[in-house]
């Protein structure tokens, strides 16, 4: 739904690929989520769709790669106990975690060779001046794209999308450095999905109009903001039935 808010329905049709990538980069959380108690097979199909959304959009390789956290998940705690699960479960699935890598860094390998026998350069791309990838910028610039992305507006107000993309990219962040209850239960590997979101964009110079920048951040926003509604949901039923208990039967 939240898709036909604002300017994002106007991507649709327009022969643009991102919403092609963030259907695979979907796929991807969802098979690595299972793959905790799943088989090779998942982390494989997993790590398939992730190089196809790579290839689709090279700017997604590190929020592909950062993907590979959701094979840790559920974790439950407080920040200092949720961290040190993850240290003690990187080990504990590091085979799993590494087949995933393996695969995102062969298919980056393969477009590399790809480059190299068709235009004689091995490399994500052709390394012209003109070219967004490796330029890198300034804070400013930097804090003008994030901007950008979290409201799916170029200037002026704030669309509809904004109290999804912003709340929900916050409690993410959030969540990496600070866990109060309501955030107890919230996936980490979410927080570090943003991150990876993020960062490509300190090195990309030539940007594109909004919001077709903040396609791929909409899904990791709307899990966010449900994950921290149904705690809110479940403790008002709760409190709900506790000021309303059942009538005993006579």
């Amino acid at each position: 739904m939240p898709t036909f808010l604002g300017g994002f329905r106007y991507q649709i049709g327009r022969g643009l690929v991102e919403h092609h990538a963030v259907i695979f980069i979907a796929l991807a959380i969802w098979l690595l989520y299972q793959a905790r108690d799943g088989s090779f097979f998942k982390i494989i199909l997993a790590g398939f769709f992730g190089v196809i959304g790579y290839w689709i959009r090279q700017d997604h390789l590190i929020i592909i790669t950062m993907l590979v956290f959701f094979i840790i998940e559920p974790t439950h705690g407080t920040t200092k106990e949720v961290w040190r699960t993850y240290w003690e479960q990187i080990w504990t699935y590091w085979k799993r975690g590494f087949t995933y890598v393996g695969i995102v860094v062969f298919g980056v390998f393969l477009l590399c060779f790809r480059n190299w026998w068709v235009g004689g350069v091995f490399g994500p791309s052709v390394p012209i001046q003109s070219h967004p990838i490796y330029t890198g910028q300034d804070m400013t610039h930097f804090y003008n794209r994030i901007q950008i992305m979290v409201t799916a507006v170029d200037h002026g107000n704030p669309s509809l999308a904004t109290f999804i993309l912003l709340p929900g990219t916050l409690l993410g962040l959030l969540a990496l450095v600070w866990r109060p209850k309501f955030l107890q239960n919230y996936p980490i590997a979410i927080g570090l999905a943003l991150f990876g979101l993020f960062l490509p964009y300190w090195f990309v110079a030539n940007w594109g109009y909004a919001p077709r920048y903040s396609i791929h951040l909409l899904p990791l926003t709307i899990i966010s903001l449900m994950i921290v509604g149904d705690y809110f949901f479940k403790r008002f039923s709760k409190n709900k039935l506790n000021l309303h208990p059942p009538s005993k039967q006579i």
